[in-house]
């Protein structure tokens, strides 16, 4: 069964925020959007990190002490990488994009010298407990007992590349822990608390920045992720938005 954190919430309420804003002072006239995608599906991102093996219960002790280190001593919060054979991951994980959240803007000729292109992005993302790793025989051969797991918080990133350069700073929040879980579903703990984990990040990309003083005819836009938790990360349906818009600058 998922265990869910947060509490869901229309994406407009919200209570918790994680942003980053850059602006330059300049004198402006009104905004034209001239680019906007809505994230219209469910998007997942999978665990990066085992979850803190802080007690076993089972006949292999010379297997499951070293557990409870935590990583690199251990595999308690290990990279998920280092068990390849177990979660089918071999390489460190890298950013990617955001599922729907990547457009490419034409701008008006008009406009390339006198305005600037500001870019926000709202994202919500909810962390839900993937279930307790179980020890045999991946991790522990032979093995007979309960392993107690915990899943803690820990942040996701977002960060905005703009023609395949990362741009500003990345926009970060903290999602809360997921609480406990276990290899044989025997009294499970859930620790949800109340949240609305939207993150939301903004940046102006300046004509000035460019060699010949306007703006590109054509802007590719990207906002990336990156999980860094031992819980899978969902964005849901229609909960994340990037919005272009041209602001005039006189």
């Amino acid at each position: 069964m998922k265990k869910v954190l947060g509490v869901f919430a229309i994406l407009l309420c919200i209570t918790t925020i994680a942003s980053v804003y850059v602006f330059a002072e300049t004198k402006t006239g009104p905004t034209v959007t001239i680019g906007e995608v809505q994230g219209l599906n469910e998007a997942v991102l999978a665990p990066t990190k085992f979850p803190e093996f802080f007690k076993t219960d089972g006949d292999n002790p010379g297997c499951t002490e070293p557990l409870k280190k935590m990583y690199p001593a251990g595999l308690s919060g290990a990279p998920v990488w280092t068990k390849p054979g177990l979660t089918g991951v071999s390489n460190p994980v890298q950013f990617e994009v955001i599922p729907e959240l990547s457009l490419t803007v034409t701008v008006p000729e008009a406009n390339r010298t006198n305005s600037n292109l500001l870019v926000t992005w709202t994202v919500r993302v909810e962390g839900y407990m993937p279930g307790a790793v179980r020890l045999w025989p991946q991790i522990c051969s032979p093995f007979h007992g309960v392993s107690y797991q915990k899943f803690g918080a820990g942040n996701v990133t977002t960060q905005l590349y703009v023609n395949g350069e990362k741009k500003g700073q990345d926009a970060v929040i903290t999602i809360p822990d997921g609480g406990n879980d276990n290899s044989e579903n025997k009294g499970v703990i859930v620790s949800p608390q109340p949240s609305d984990p939207t993150i939301s990040g903004s940046f102006l990309i300046k004509k000035d920045e460019f060699p010949d003083g306007k703006l590109p005819a054509s802007i590719k836009i990207e906002v990336k992720w990156y999980n860094d938790t031992s819980m899978k990360i969902v964005t849901p349906a229609n909960q994340r938005i990037l919005t272009a818009m041209l602001v005039p600058q006189s």
